[in-house]
């Protein structure tokens, strides 16, 4: 089995690429809930996301066969997945989309001390424990500056930080496994997965699950379901394949800004005072974690 390789130019640049998607995610999101409820929006994007996967699988002779030792492996993940996304998008329907994309930046603190613990050779350095925690004091800026008006911690603040555990668990559990499978077969079947969880939730708790579908709620939902899911969520497991989980995790920094830029670019979020202190350390925080490539460690075992 390969082992995990260090990062490459090439491949930090398809990382920045996918934050710079996922982090505009945050802005579409809040554009298609106004046409669709919380969970039924869920439930069409990975509806769509899933048969784009699967016509493209059969157009490319692809197999989606899911090995037998696996099932149990893909039904965890989807569950997480399902729990993630869930949480997700109903603190994001609960706050702004700007304070959202910076919330979910504590999702890569967590994978460092994740990766740390769980997986062998990905060690803390103090550089990128540094980086890091700059990082993370960005997010505590939303609530520090007492000057701003939009100060106050909202319901949604508190699920979407939630989200970020999840899915930094999630990530650190795929990373196990993920290295033994088919990147295409697992994105495809836990997509797939989540629907039943999504109709039965959207059924019972959204009022109703299409209330209006206009041109720009439309594209909107097109971006998530095809260029973030089916595109966005293959390239970012193909990349977990490859290089260490706290090296990739260190760029989702990026998202954050790029969320708050398109929050503010096509939602007109305002840009407050404790918003752009958040953003100045994050982006402090990106530079220190990636200022040094670490020396690969010999001894360090494949991940099994």
């Amino acid at each position: 089995m390969k082992k995990t390789r260090e990062m490459s130019l090439a491949g930090a640049a398809v990382i920045v690429m996918i934050c710079v998607m996922f982090g505009a995610n945050a802005a579409a999101i809040k554009i298609t809930l106004q046409g669709m409820g919380v969970f039924a929006s869920g439930f069409f994007r990975f509806s769509l996301a899933a048969a784009i996967l699967f016509f493209w699988a059969k157009a490319t002779g692809r197999s989606l066969k899911l090995e037998k030792k696996n099932v149990k492996q893909v039904l965890i993940v989807t569950c997480a997945f399902s729990v993630q996304f869930a949480l997700f998008i109903l603190g994001i329907s609960k706050t702004s989309a700007s304070r959202a994309a910076l919330l979910i930046n504590l999702q890569p603190f967590c994978v460092l001390v994740l990766a740390h613990i769980f997986i062998k050779g990905d060690r803390i350095t103090p550089m990128r424990l540094g980086g890091m925690v700059i990082g993370f004091l960005g997010v505590a800026c939303l609530f520090a500056i007492k000057g701003d008006a939009d100060v106050r911690f909202r319901p949604g603040d508190f699920l979407v930080a939630a989200t970020a555990l999840v899915w930094a668990c999630n990530a650190i559990y795929l990373k196990t496994f993920i290295e033994k499978v088919s990147v295409f077969t697992v994105t495809f079947y836990h997509l797939l997965l989540s629907l039943p969880f999504f109709l039965a939730m959207s059924l019972v708790f959204d009022d109703a699950m299409i209330t209006a579908v206009t041109p720009s709620i439309a594209a909107a939902f097109l971006y998530q379901a095809a260029a973030c899911t089916a595109f966005g969520f293959i390239a970012w497991n193909a990349m977990l394949k490859k290089y260490k989980a706290s090296a990739m995790h260190s760029f989702l920094f990026i998202m954050p800004i790029s969320g708050v830029f398109f929050s503010f670019l096509i939602l007109k979020e305002p840009l407050t005072q404790n918003i752009a202190a958040a953003l100045a350390l994050i982006a402090a925080g990106i530079v220190i974690s990636q200022w040094k490539r670490e020396t690969p460690c010999k001894k360090a075992l494949p991940h099994h």
